[in-house]
């Protein structure tokens, strides 16, 4: 699935000759895994290629029963309406594996965001949970998204000015996603903070790598 409102053939996907490329500006890199060429900086809403890796951090215990994603990582807030008019109607707030750095880069968000959370309860003068903690992080290849059969999602970059490799996954036509956050849980792999050296790049280099 993958669709609805999603653009046909996005530009990240088309591969350009040398002379449709302005002088100087010659900023395309090739999936190692899929062999698309795509541009190495991608642009805010794009389409990331089916290889690329889309992750969200796990910052509580709860959230991991038995090595497995329980539903209630989607419940509450995590995912929402986007803030400003889009094609879909809900989004689901991750980060992309070949833009986060080092797994020690992945290692130190993750913490932080569990820091904030806490910081967040201190703030609101409610006690502070000892489940709140880096665990680990669910994970997802963009073309895995494509092809999920419970709802039609797909994968946009959407960088912050905090966060660079920011990007959502955004539902089209979803009234309650609640209601999805079984069907969601399934379909997001796993690896613990304790291995996130195990974390798959798939056919991508991380850029830092590209020279």
């Amino acid at each position: 699935m993958g669709g609805s409102g999603a653009p046909e053939a996005p530009e990240s996907e088309v591969r350009p000759s040398i002379s449709s490329v302005p002088s100087g500006i010659l900023e395309w890199i090739t999936c190692s895994g899929c062999r698309r060429v795509l541009r190495r900086h991608l642009r805010d809403k794009q389409r990331p290629c089916n290889c690329e890796v889309w992750y969200r951090v796990i910052s509580d215990d709860r959230y991991l029963r038995a090595g497995r994603l329980h539903h209630s990582a989607f419940k509450s807030r995590a995912i929402e309406p986007p803030r400003n008019p889009e094609d879909w109607t809900f989004e689901l707030s991750g980060r992309l594996v070949s833009m986060s750095g080092a797994t020690e880069h992945i290692v130190a968000d993750g913490e932080r965001r569990a820091e904030e959370r806490r910081q967040g309860a201190l703030t609101m003068n409610v006690p502070v949970s000892s489940h709140i903690k880096f665990v680990g992080v669910g994970y997802v290849t963009c073309g895995a998204v494509r092809d999920w059969q419970f709802c039609d999602a797909e994968a946009r970059y959407s960088p912050l000015a905090g966060d660079t490799a920011h990007s959502n996954i955004v539902f089209f036509g979803l009234e309650n996603p609640v209601r999805s956050a079984a069907d969601l849980a399934r379909q997001i792999h796993v690896v613990e903070a304790s291995d996130l050296a195990k974390l798959p790049i798939e056919g991508f280099l991380r850029r830092r790598e590209q020279g």
